[in-house]
């Protein structure tokens, strides 16, 4: 099944029996723990049987009037795409994933932009873009781990209530209730993040130094090398998800390899100093919908060069010395 005209999108209904309604190839595990939150366990599985891709909507079409949140994904690191954002045949500050956040807004929706793989590798102009919200993470773009970025329209930010109760986050409490504190301290409470969010400061600092044009043009480049080099040297062995097309895709290669299992594939590829992923990605759905219990994964960022694409197309002959293939 060809990954190309597919949407990494989710719609959540909020229906009288509050039913979820629509598709998603996100994080299966931020999926299902949404669902047990909210439905229990028991009905959390029941409704991601219900789980299922939506193509892209087109220029003018009107998303369902049941429909009050609609969740973008900005970029996979499953498949590697990033059609769904980057609209090539439009101006250059024109996003495709503008074409959705006009129709959530025109059927009175709220768009959420999940721009984790997206704002490490691209120049990033929310308002383009048309979100109500976006965030991202820091470990994505050369910063410490457990810390990222949430930005919203400041109307929808102040209506929210806080998630979190601690110090720093109220004006005033009192045994029948607390008042929450403005923007943004509500949404921070207790002892913040401080070290991490001095890297992800200097992380930013860092990317921003390259110049988000020169590592998205560096991706691009790396990118073209890596698929002819892999197609070039084993042909129908390899089957690398995703558009061909590196303007429509990030530098992540998801493939299979001839019958070897991934995990097998990285296992081999570690012995030569090479290191990718196998699994499911966190991306479950989007598995199946491949016909795929797993893939193998290969990632390109600024530190990066030929040199690792011709490691890797190495390490991989290695895999068929190994299986005698």
């Amino acid at each position: 099944m060809s990954l190309e005209g597919l949407t990494l999108t989710t719609a959540v209904s909020e229906l009288t029996a509050r039913q979820l309604v629509s598709g998603t190839a996100r994080f299966a595990g931020a999926l299902t723990t949404l669902l047990k939150l909210t439905f229990g366990a028991v009905a959390a599985a029941q409704l991601v049987n219900l789980l299922g891709w939506r193509p892209m909507p087109n220029a003018g079409e009107v998303l369902p009037e049941w429909m009050p949140w609609l969740t973008l994904l900005a970029g996979s690191f499953a498949a590697g795409s990033v059609e769904e954002v980057i609209r090539r045949d439009a101006p250059p500050d024109r996003y495709r994933n503008r074409l959705l956040t006009d129709a959530a807004h025109a059927a009175g929706a709220i768009a959420m932009v999940d721009a984790c793989q997206f704002v490490p590798h691209n120049l990033t102009d929310v308002g383009a873009l048309g979100a109500d919200l976006m965030a991202f993470s820091s470990h994505k773009m050369c910063g410490p781990t457990g810390i990222g970025v949430l930005w919203g329209r400041e109307a929808i930010l102040d209506a929210m209530p806080p998630f979190l109760g601690g110090g720093n986050m109220i004006t005033d409490v009192r045994f029948d209730g607390f008042t929450a504190a403005g923007l943004p301290d509500k949404f921070e409470a207790g002892t913040p993040p401080i070290i991490e969010a001095v890297g992800l400061g200097a992380a930013i600092d860092y990317v921003t130094a390259l110049g988000m044009n020169a590592i998205r043009q560096h991706e691009m480049t790396l990118t073209r090398y890596a698929l002819d080099t892999l197609n070039e040297r084993f042909g129908d062995d390899i089957t690398i998800h995703g558009p061909d097309n590196v303007e429509k895709r990030g530098a992540v290669l998801s493939f299979a390899f001839r019958d070897v299992h991934p995990h097998d594939v990285s296992q081999i590829l570690d012995e030569s100093n090479v290191c990718i992923r196998a699994g499911h990605h966190c991306a479950k759905p989007l598995m199946r919908a491949i016909g795929a219990g797993a893939t193998a994964r290969a990632s390109f960022y600024v530190y990066n060069d030929e040199a690792d694409v011709d490691a890797l197309a190495d390490a991989l002959s290695g895999v068929s010395d190994v299986f005698g293939l």
